[in-house]
Formats: C-alpha cells, sequence, structure tokens
C-alpha cells in the first residue's frame, strides 16, 4: 500500500481532515517513520532471553 493511500484510508477512519497544505509534511513524516521502524524491524531479537526483566517500582530506597 502506498503511503498515500495510507493516509487517506488512516485520516478517514478516525475522521481527521488534513488541509492540503500541510499534506506534503504528513506526507514526509510518514516516509520517515517507515524507514525508523525498517531499521527496528530489520534488526534481529536478542540471541534469547530465558529470565523476565526485572520490575520498577517507584517508592523509598534504602
Amino acid at each position: 500500500m502506498s503511503l498515500d493511500r495510507y493516509l487517506n484510508d488512516a485520516a478517514a477512519m478516525i475522521g481527521l481532515e488534513i488541509p492540503s497544505e500541510y499534506r506534503d509534511e504528513v506526507l514526509v513524516n510518514l516516509e520517515r517513520i517507515q524507514a525508523i521502524a525498517a531499521l527496528l524491524l530489520d534488526c534481529p531479537p536478542a540471541a534469547q532471553c530465558d529470565e523476565a526483566a526485572s520490575v520498577f517500582c517507584p517508592g523509598d530506597v534504602e
């Protein structure tokens, strides 16, 4: 799906009207988001993790 079509469909789904003077810049930002997402999705997952991460609990520290 092209970003132009995605923009049209996504905006229509949430009832958002994008003024024509901002449309080109919105498309530029979507292209940037797509490039950043591609970098993250291309990164292989960590080798193996068998233990859960620690949980942050705000409060008094002793």
